[in-house]
């Protein structure tokens, strides 16, 4: 038998097919299509929904608005605070400048030194509440300025309150180094006065202190600074020179019996005596006699007054006329502006040459040239109102005396 080609397999399955369909049982029958419901009949209902939210949904989101209105005003008071903690930066950086920077110049230290103080205290609080709101340092450098100026007025009020103990306590030397103390932190008026009183105060007994500084002087009234000094307030006594005599067994001046001063005279200024013999007693005494410069500056004050008591002459001011000396110091009229007493009248003094004398017109012996200077005037003169000027000097040589003309010591301020 030949065999079947492949190529016919197909067709014999076809026909094959085809005859079982004919031949063979009845096939399944096709699913039947459901019909659709008839309008009687009604499909089951689903559950409704409620017509809102649920409780748990309506919980969740007032939760979620009250969360959101919450961080609403939490971020509302976060703004407000920070705006209230920016204002009251703002304002104590403003006040503590202002008070870092108020001038005090007028005020009393001590007082001066409680402002800084409270004014430092407010820098540094500034500081300390807001450490990064000074950028440019300028509230730190004011607080480091008004402690350090703090420190230097309490340093003075110290100072000086010691000075003013030590004047009540007549302690001169405590007195003027406190006071000194207090002018080299602060040059005040108050201190320097403080200080006088106590270099008056601590002047050798009879003396007055005439403080450094510059002075009308001359007839032309230049400015000259003098140094400081000490000199006699009233003129050398009789009783004083006599002390003098006894101890150095030096002769006695003209019209003394013996160490005998004229009955009467021994507290009257010593007179007939040289320039030289007055600078041998003040040099036993320890002292000196003034410079022409400081017997004027002593007498005539800085403002270059022409006699102690000011500008006009008045003859019942001083002893002019009287027909001889007076008791040292009796004329309290005669007074001038640093204490000095008869330095208008009285006698007239010998002082240490400082300007030149007027050169001679012709030859001069050495015996001749002038040695001292006489300043002031004295009981004796006949015209005193022109002749006891304080600006005027006049020549005296060596060994020259009169009964018009004695002297008084100076010292140097220690």
């Amino acid at each position: 038998m030949r065999p079947r080609s492949r190529r016919a397999l197909p067709v014999i399955l076809a026909a094959a097919l085809a005859a079982g369909c004919g031949k063979g049982p009845p096939s399944a029958p096709p699913p039947s299509t459901p019909s659709a419901p008839s309008p009687a009949a009604k499909a089951p209902e689903a559950p409704s929904k409620p017509a809102g939210p649920t409780a748990e949904e309506a919980a969740a989101a007032a939760k979620e608005s009250a969360a959101k209105e919450a961080a609403v005003k939490e971020a509302a008071a976060k703004a407000a605070a920070a705006t209230e903690e920016s204002a009251k930066r703002d304002s104590a950086r403003a006040e503590a400048l202002r008070l870092l920077k108020e001038t005090r110049a007028g005020e009393e230290p001590a007082a001066r030194a409680a402002a800084l103080e409270a004014a430092a205290a407010k820098g540094k609080a500034f500081l300390e509440a807001w450490p990064g709101a000074d950028p440019e340092g300028e509230v730190a450098a004011g607080t480091a300025g008004a402690e350090a100026e703090a420190k230097h007025c309490r340093a003075y009020a110290e100072a000086f309150a010691h000075a003013q103990a030590a004047l009540d306590a007549k302690d001169w030397g405590a007195a003027r180094a406190a006071a000194e103390e207090a002018i080299r932190i602060f040059p005040r008026e108050e201190a320097r006065t403080a200080r006088l009183e106590a270099l008056r105060g601590s002047a050798p007994k009879g003396m007055m202190y005439v403080p450094a500084g510059p002075a009308l002087l001359g007839r032309g009234k230049d400015l000259v600074n003098v140094e400081a000094f000490y000199i006699e307030r009233t003129e050398v006594t009789c009783r004083q020179f006599d002390n003098f005599l006894i101890a150095t067994e030096s002769p006695p001046p003209p019209g003394w019996t013996g160490y005998s001063p004229p009955a009467g005279k021994g507290e009257h200024p010593v007179t007939s005596v040289t320039g030289e013999q007055a600078a041998a007693y003040a040099k036993w005494a320890g002292r000196r006699l003034p410079t022409e410069v400081e017997w004027e500056k002593a007498a005539r004050g800085t403002d270059g007054r022409a006699f102690p008591w000011g500008e006009t002459f008045d003859a019942e001011k001083g002893n002019f006329g009287k027909g001889g000396t007076r008791a040292a110091g009796g004329s309290p009229g005669d007074l001038s502006p640093f204490g000095l007493l008869d330095a208008g009248g009285n006698v007239a003094e010998f002082t240490v040459p400082v300007h030149p004398f007027r050169a001679p017109t012709g030859p001069q012996k050495e015996e001749d040239k002038p040695r001292w200077v006489v300043k002031g005037g004295h009981w004796g003169d006949a015209k005193p109102a022109e002749t006891s000027l304080l600006f005027l000097r006049f020549p005296a040589k060596a060994g020259e005396k009169d009964s018009g003309t004695g002297f008084r010591c100076a010292l140097d301020s220690r």
